[in-house]
């Protein structure tokens, strides 16, 4: 099987078969983890290659959230995010994946007098760095989840879009400003 994208990336085919629309991906290991909107699922794609041509294997990851905006890897958990939500897989055992979703319990919801809709996430040391169109919060994520520590720290730094706010290799988060 081997992987193409059209001209904006969003559509995959795996060929011998299988085509999805994908929304949003990342990395772990040797493994790809991509939403795919088509299945409403998270699909693990293995076997790839930068070097070339190589078989690729598509699998879905159990149970998964059957919606979301997002997806990265951080401190050993693989985070998705839709609307005001945010999922989280059981932590990685050595040598494992993460690939263990429990939607009934594994996820939090912002706290907030409305439902703040995530538009971005970043990482930096312990914390996630969460920007909505209600402000920026915090997660100190340390220990387990019943530990974690959510915030707002921020109620006029708003994004209406993803577009709107980005990381440098630095760690500084820049934000788009409406006048």
């Amino acid at each position: 099987k081997s992987l193409s994208t059209d001209a904006t990336n969003s559509v995959t085919t795996i060929t011998g078969g299988h085509t999805f629309d994908w929304s949003t991906a990342c990395m772990y290991r040797d493994r790809i983890y991509a939403f795919c909107s088509t299945d409403s699922a998270i699909k693990r794609l293995t076997g790839w290659s930068f070097t070339g041509a190589s078989a690729l294997t598509e699998t879905t990851c159990g149970t998964t959230p059957t919606a979301i905006s997002g997806m990265f890897f951080f401190k050993a958990r693989l985070f998705a995010w839709y609307n005001n939500r945010i999922y989280f897989t059981d932590e990685v055992t050595v040598g494992g994946y993460p690939e263990t979703w429990n939607t009934g319990t594994n996820f939090f919801d912002l706290p907030s007098d409305g439902s703040p809709t995530i538009h971005n996430i970043f990482t930096i040391d312990n914390t996630l760095y969460v920007m909505t169109e209600d402000g920026v919060y915090t997660v100190l994520v340390y220990g387990s989840p019943t530990n974690w520590i959510v915030r707002k720290i921020n109620e006029r730094i708003i994004t209406t879009s993803k577009y709107d706010s980005a990381i440098s290799a630095d760690n500084i988060i820049f934000f788009k400003i409406n006048n």
